[in-house]
């Protein structure tokens, strides 16, 4: 379900009323664009799970422009964001679904995704509400489906217990391989990698993880 957060500008609302309706998959039973994703044999498909302001979605479609890629966000202020990120840029190789990215992972055929990112999502911290995190057992057995053999699933966070969670979970998984060579690596961040708007919020000395995991065949 999409969600608005505060008013946005006259000049997002043009943008929204512009650029949006050609790239946003709407219906998943009806629509023309998502039939057109799932048929894409020639390029691969990426999906960045929760893309906030669209900073890093942006900078991967701009970098790899012979690749598609898939951003779910419920907030509509953060696509607004984006909108602003794709015209500026002249970004032709953007999808945008405003919904939950499982319900759009699920109309994904199988071992079909290149790369699937999940940046910095909400680590629901309190103990009663863990079963909310996104990384658990039953969702990497869906990215593990959705992702081809040699595939990349990115996962960072900023939350010592949530990256030590990714970690036990991660690792009882037959499917994933941890692309980390040493202790340590796991602080370094990609070489192709742009700060978030949400990792910019904390630069204060907080602690950021980055996790890379390998689909396995």
């Amino acid at each position: 379900m999409k969600r608005k957060g505060r008013k946005i500008s006259d000049a997002k609302q043009d943008l929204v009323l512009e650029i949006l309706p050609k790239i946003e998959i709407k219906d998943l039973e009806n629509d023309v664009l998502l039939e057109e994703l799932k048929s894409e044999q020639e390029k691969p498909v990426n999906l960045e799970i929760g893309y906030g302001s669209g900073e890093h979605l942006a900078m991967q479609a701009e970098y790899h422009d012979d690749e598609i890629f898939v951003g779910c966000e419920p907030y509509f202020n953060g696509t607004a964001k984006l909108l602003t990120e794709i015209r500026n840029r002249e970004i032709e190789n953007i999808i945008i679904y405003q919904d939950d990215a499982l319900l759009l992972l699920d109309e994904l055929p199988d071992n079909f995704l290149s790369k699937l990112f999940i940046l910095f999502p909400d680590p629901w911290p309190k103990r009663r509400h863990y079963k909310r995190r996104i990384i658990k057992e039953e969702n990497i057995k869906i990215f593990a489906k959705k992702l081809k053999p040699g595939g990349l699933l990115r996962i960072a966070t900023d939350h010592a217990n949530y990256a030590s969670w990714i970690i036990a979970k991660m690792i009882k998984s037959e499917s994933f391989d941890w692309e980390a060579d040493k202790v340590g690596d796991w602080y370094k961040e990609p070489k192709e990698w742009t700060s978030t708007k949400y990792q910019r919020k904390a630069l204060a000395g907080d602690t950021y993880y980055f996790f890379d995991f390998k689909k396995l065949t």
